[in-house]
């Protein structure tokens, strides 16, 4: 069950990041860190009604966050179409509950989320040594459309995607 993340979710989604740190350590990237994502980012996420999470026999095993926040170096990509968009940012899955294909379901219900609300166009980034997220939003018809740096060794990859 997807529903809006809440409150009660803080603690499952603090184990979920660390999760994901250590994981991501282990193939050498610093996407995450200590300092982001942390607990207040999830605060104002979930203030905001822009945090979803995954429900797995009611615990919360993963999230997604959406929202029309517009980064400022997203000014400097060459998008494919100049219309309103809203950005998803932040998915990520427990690493027990992996290869179920949740982060799929997740887009998908982020994608309908968005044409619920008058919105066909989605943005995203994604680190450039995030191979899974990279092999997920080509798999789900993203296109990479540009990089950029922030603050990181590594670029980030840029892509959209015109829902239908």
């Amino acid at each position: 069950m997807i529903r809006l993340g809440k409150k009660e979710d803080l603690n499952a989604l603090a184990q979920i990041v660390r999760e994901t740190i250590i994981d991501m350590q282990s193939y050498g990237s610093d996407q995450w860190d200590e300092t982001y994502p942390d607990i207040e980012v999830f605060r104002q996420d979930i203030a905001l009604k822009n945090l979803y999470v995954y429900e797995w026999n009611n615990k919360c095993v993963a999230f997604i966050c959406i929202d029309d926040l517009k980064p400022a170096p997203y000014k400097e990509i060459n998008w494919r179409y100049n219309q309103p968009y809203l950005i998803i940012h932040r998915l990520a899955v427990s690493l027990q509950y992996r290869g179920q294909k949740i982060a799929t379901e997740l887009l998908t219900y982020v994608e309908q989320l968005a044409l619920n609300k008058n919105c066909d166009y989605l943005r995203i980034d994604t680190y450039s040594l995030n191979f899974a997220m990279d092999k997920l939003l080509t798999k789900q018809q993203y296109i990479r459309v540009g990089e950029m740096n922030l603050n990181k060794p590594n670029s980030f990859y840029c892509y959209d995607k015109k829902l239908n």
